[in-house]
């Protein structure tokens, strides 16, 4: 649920939390369906967006107002039909769209390699130094941290602590050879009776990001959005120059504090990856 939690943070840091209303029955089928009932159907008049967070789905009331059953069109602005059901909420006339914000979400989480990073695991089982050296981790495999073996008895620090080892990332390698086209290469183990745990880096994601890194990646898409939406305004010709201005200053504010928060994160991380050396040795 982290896109959820990233998309709510960047609902409170713009400031744009509209009404929610529940749903008493659910458009059926619940992909296709063009009527829906609303808890509170006084709140709702024609030509008002809902906006369904769990699915991302905007849908438009075409029918009068307040008048249970809705006749909806379903994804609206371009977003995409999901499977609504009466667990769901409703959003009234959000400035920002569910799916816009979490495409934000999704820009600045990529942008953020190799800045920022993650640290994963992976079980790598010696092999016969003759004829296995190269081992596959994993797609998501960027570049070791640690290498250790253990034992009920012993661990062995293969990449910091035993020096001599012949180690190396690789990469670009032929799918036939390894399945992800990356890994290590091991050519001599210290031990061949204990499996080792790798420890590397690789790209955050919004489905996994730690909780700690949430509120950094909502700055940047905060900075996005509010740009965005600077811009949109800038191009009507109704427009309030005050307000625009206002925007701008909210974009620069935030994404001054996403710096910051980049920087800061920077530092935390290489500390982090240090001390993880540091312990096995």
């Amino acid at each position: 649920m982290a896109l959820a939690d990233i998309t709510a943070d960047v609902r409170r840091i713009i400031q744009d939390e509209p009404m929610s209303d529940s749903i008493s029955t659910a458009p059926s089928p619940a992909s296709s369906g063009t009527t829906i009932s609303f808890g509170t159907a006084t709140l709702w008049k024609q030509q008002d967006v809902a906006d369904i967070p769990a699915v991302s789905e905007q849908i438009l009331l075409t029918s009068a107002d307040d008048t249970n059953p809705f006749i909806i069109v379903r994804a609206h602005n371009d977003t995409t039909a999901g499977s609504i059901t009466t667990s769901h909420r409703a959003l009234k006339n959000p400035t920002y769209g569910t799916n816009q914000i979490e495409e934000a979400i999704e820009r600045v989480v990529s942008r953020l390699w190799p800045r920022i990073w993650a640290l994963s695991t992976a079980t790598v089982t010696p092999g016969n130094p003759q004829t296995t050296y190269l081992y596959d981790p994993g797609t998501t495999f960027e570049g070791s941290v640690d290498l250790v073996q253990a034992s009920a008895a012993t661990i062995t620090d293969i990449l910091y602590h035993h020096y001599g080892v012949d180690y190396k990332d690789v990469f670009n390698v032929p799918t036939g050879t390894l399945a992800s086209g990356k890994g290590i290469r091991v050519r001599r183990w210290r031990r061949v009776d204990a499996d080792a745990t790798l420890t590397y880096r690789s790209k955050i994601t919004s489905a996994t990001t730690e909780v700690a890194l949430q509120q950094l990646i909502a700055l940047g898409a905060a900075e996005e959005l509010l740009e965005a939406r600077a811009a949109e305004l800038t191009a009507k010709e109704d427009r309030k120059e005050g307000e625009v201005q206002d925007i701008l200053r909210a974009a620069r504010f935030h994404g001054d504090r996403f710096d910051r928060a980049v920087s800061s994160w920077r530092g935390h991380l290489r500390n982090r990856d240090y001390g993880k050396r540091r312990f096995v040795r």
